[in-house]
């Protein structure tokens, strides 16, 4: 009886999880408005690191050897205790300028970079980051028009050495690059993520800078430049390459982070909701981005009952509970082979299909689609790594789901200092 409960409230998550990727799929046709390059003003790149030897000379030389001629970029050096200033001080380039800061947190180390910065136009990016060839003048081009606060880009996976990166490769090809790329084409894009953004220097002085109380400063310095009703657009094309987490720990200590991070934009920015100076945002991603934080919660709940429920009932209660066919049971929940099975089950006669059977079908038939599209978008290869990223992206959601929900705690709380935590 209980699991048959627990089948009908997960009704609910699945049907809205469908129309959204319909809704996504209806977005495909749109045309995105396309900016012309040739709009070369100064630009001030600023990188804030912290304890990043192993990746601060790749990304300050892909900076370096962007080929943009007005440029200076700007490391800030945040009270590193490895190699980092060393390495710094090892690059001989004029353009470049090094700031030492006392671990001051990264939103203080970005402004006082932007404080020190001599050119109109900032641009932001990670010091675990590598930005490509003819980036900078992609992202800056849209800054021509007025009407455009801010300019963000794709954001891919640099490292895929461990195997938590292959599940992040797939999830920032559609989470950071192919879904904004869809939300930009409505003029729903609602942050500036800090491995690729650019601003005007005037703008984000204008409105305080970076806040370093919130732990997702870049989202909300993004919310706080939309308030007059001007966008942020994204710009295909414009591609930096981030190295990820590769290990449990940080992965868990980054998705805590944007978890409790995104509870507090959503405390303060409630003026958002339905705001029709910004119709993308406030009648789309902003409600959209609210729903998530409770989705994850309530889903995971659902997932984890309906996997337990049908073990106890199919297999443990029959003393099966360490057979074979016990094991296939929990492989076919943790793969995508499960679903595959349903779905041919399904079509040969041997299953009768339930309403929520036929959703999850549809839910994942769509959804892997749309990670496999938006890998060819990105002009991806798709290898034997992402394959087997496919085949278990299961779990990996459970994970991410569980980080998500053990984060929750943060609608109780008040406003903390932005500390680096990596």
């Amino acid at each position: 009886m209980l699991l048959k409960i627990v089948e009908f409230l997960a009704l609910f998550p699945a049907a809205f999880l469908l129309v959204l990727v319909a809704v996504q799929v209806g977005l495909v046709p749109l045309r995105s408005r396309k900016y012309r390059t040739g709009y070369k003003p100064g630009v001030s790149v600023i990188m804030p690191a912290h304890n990043e030897e192993k990746y601060i000379r790749q990304a300050v030389e892909s900076i370096l050897g962007s080929g943009y001629k007005k440029l200076e970029l700007i490391v800030v050096n945040d009270g590193s205790t490895d190699r980092t200033g060393s390495i710094l001080k090892s690059i001989s380039d004029r353009r470049l300028k090094i700031l030492n800061t006392n671990h001051i947190g990264k939103s203080r180390a970005v402004n006082r970079a932007i404080d020190a910065a001599s050119n109109p136009v900032i641009i932001t990016v990670d010091g675990d980051t590598v930005v490509e060839r003819g980036t900078i003048e992609r992202l800056v081009s849209p800054l021509r028009d007025r009407d455009v606060v801010a300019s963000t880009g794709e954001i891919r996976v640099a490292n895929r050495s461990r195997v938590l990166t292959w599940f992040q490769r797939l999830e920032y090809a559609y989470g950071m690059s192919y879904y904004k790329h869809l939300c930009g084409k409505v003029g729903g894009i609602l942050c500036t993520p800090g491995p690729l953004s650019a601003f005007r220097k005037k703008d984000v002085i204008g409105i305080g800078k970076f806040d370093d109380t919130m732990l997702l400063e870049d989202m909300d310095i993004a919310m706080r430049l939309i308030r007059d009703g001007r966008k942020i657009v994204f710009v295909p094309g414009a591609v930096a390459r981030n190295n990820v987490p590769e290990h449990f720990r940080s992965l868990a200590r980054q998705r805590v982070r944007w978890q409790r991070g995104t509870i507090q934009i959503i405390k303060r920015h409630k003026w958002l909701y339905f705001n029709k100076k910004v119709p993308g945002v406030g009648f789309f991603t902003f409600p959209l981005l609210t729903y998530w934080n409770f989705h994850s919660t309530f889903v995971l709940a659902l997932l984890v009952l309906q996997i337990l429920l049908g073990y106890n009932t199919y297999y443990l209660a029959a003393g099966q509970g360490l057979t074979m066919n016990a094991a296939v049971y929990f492989f076919n929940w943790f793969s995508v082979f499960g679903i595959i099975n349903l779905a041919y089950q399904t079509i040969v006669g041997n299953w009768a299909p339930t309403l929520l059977s036929t959703l999850n079908i549809g839910i994942a038939a769509s959804t892997y689609a749309l990670y496999a599209y938006s890998l060819k978008w990105a002009g991806e290869k798709i290898g034997p790594k992402d394959i087997v990223a496919f085949i278990f992206l299961f779990p990996y959601w459970l994970l991410v789901l569980f980080f998500q929900a053990v984060s929750m705690s943060e609608w109780f709380r008040g406003e903390g200092r932005n500390i680096w935590n990596k």
